[in-house]
């Protein structure tokens, strides 16, 4: 799933059992990044980690700021991203499989 334009972002993602991570590196400008979270197993509740820059809008590129957020399939994950900078995500299950 690599989403990317040569030269201004990419967004790469593996999986790992049911775990997935997410990795994208960004250039030149401040940018939204959305990334749609169609590759999510449709009956798991999960939960995002995400990492990124200080200040999205370059100001303190030696913090990192973590933010939590429930997700399933089918949510869009958005992330600021700082110019000349990156994030992680780490999205893990949340709960056993639910119920149909």
């Amino acid at each position: 799933m690599p989403l990317a334009e040569i030269g201004e972002y990419v967004v790469l993602a593996r999986r790992c059992d049911q775990t997935w991570y997410l990795g994208g590196l960004n250039a030149k400008s401040r940018r939204m990044r959305e990334i749609p979270l169609s590759f999510l197993d449709a009956d798991r509740q999960y939960t995002t980690h995400i990492y990124r820059d200080g200040a999205p809008d370059g100001s303190d590129s030696k913090n990192v700021t973590i933010t939590r957020n429930p997700v399933r399939r089918g949510d869009v994950l958005t992330i600021d991203a700082a110019a000349n900078g990156e994030f992680a995500a780490w999205i893990v299950p949340e709960s056993p499989v639910l119920p149909k």
